[in-house]
């Protein structure tokens, strides 16, 4: 009997894992790829390559970027083999990350749009209490460096009840990677919130 209890014991807790939800995973896609990808994409417009052939188009490209071959096509392959999910799936694995923080139970809108050469994450939420936004806003910037190696600007703000902006600031990758956690209760609006641009309080549209 104590055989068949451990085996059933193992039986539940292994079926509770397979059930578990799993965090979503971003592609792993650099800034510097993701341009490069968009500037080859850009390139196959370009008049003047009109009448080259795939491969030269490509050389002249690369040239035009001051990479080599090698670098470009490695990042084409790489971005195309994701491209039809990538906005999507970095949305999701900024959720993921949002979700591990706080404010989890107020993020509204989560979107990244990779139109141009560089994706842009947008977050929002509801800011209930004006004196926890820095907070909230370290937690949000964080939360993007650590989901995804691809958004390159984050714009965020969030809203009162009745929907109405009480914050809005823009940061850039070279700032939120350098966010950490653990620091943020510590550091959110002494060190954090200068780390922040074109930053708007109170209410505005």
């Amino acid at each position: 009997m104590v055989i068949k209890s451990s085996v059933l014991t193992a039986s539940i807790v292994f079926s509770a894992l397979c059930l578990a939800p799993i965090a979503a995973a971003a592609a792993d896609v650099s800034p510097k790829e993701y341009a490069l990808f968009m500037d080859w994409k850009d390139g196959q417009e370009d008049e003047k390559l009109a009448e080259d052939d795939q491969e030269t188009k490509t050389k002249k490209i690369a040239k035009s970027l001051g990479v080599t071959v090698a670098e470009l096509e490695a990042a084409i392959a790489k971005v195309q083999a994701v491209e039809s999910t990538l906005g999507s799936s970095t949305a999701a694995a900024v959720k993921g990350s949002i979700q591990q923080t706080p404010m989890a139970s107020r993020l509204l809108d989560v979107e990244v749009n990779t139109d141009t050469r560089h994706a842009v994450a947008y977050v929002k939420w509801r800011c209930p209490d004006k004196r926890d936004i820095d907070l909230e806003a370290a937690y949000v910037a964080w939360a993007i460096g650590d989901s995804n190696p691809l958004v390159n600007v984050l714009g965020l703000w969030c809203v009162n009840e009745i929907d109405t902006k009480l914050f809005s600031a823009q940061i850039g990758r070279e700032s939120f990677t350098k966010i950490r956690k653990s620091s943020i209760p510590r550091f959110a609006a002494s060190r954090y919130i200068r780390f922040f641009r074109k930053v708007k309080r109170g209410p505005h549209r």
